[in-house]
């Protein structure tokens, strides 16, 4: 039976867990050599996931983030939002893009960067 491809959609608090897990292992994978290794050992699912679910929960209007699930599992998440700095009106920024290292070269970060430049769609997030 064939599955079907990634889909990309809004986040949730139900999410929250799983989005921490991916980031947890995307930077532990990805920052070794530029982190220091006591900070990337303190960086735990426990407080991650915690983080996020205040992120989902708080449910910002100028912010969203979404998540790509493939089989059922989130694989990969964005957030993007109202820039920090001054830029003009439209601009966005992306405070974060991860991806479950075992999905790397899937074409999965392209495709969630594509979505969070897209304006807000309905639904929550």
């Amino acid at each position: 039976m064939e599955t079907a491809g990634p889909v990309i959609r809004p986040a949730g608090i139900s999410d929250a867990s799983a989005i921490a897990a991916v980031q947890v292992a995307a930077w532990r994978a990805a920052y070794t050599t530029l982190m220091d290794p006591a900070y990337l050992a303190g960086f735990t699912h426990h407080a991650s996931t915690r983080r996020w679910r205040e992120i989902l929960a708080a449910g910002h209007p100028d912010s969203r983030v979404l998540v790509v699930v493939e089989d059922g599992a989130v694989t990969g998440f964005s957030a993007v939002g109202r820039p920090h700095d001054a830029v003009p009106t439209g601009v966005g920024q992306l405070y974060a893009i991860n991806v479950h290292p075992d999905r790397w070269g899937a074409g999965l970060g392209t495709q969630l960067l594509t979505q969070s430049q897209h304006p807000r769609s309905s639904g929550p997030g």
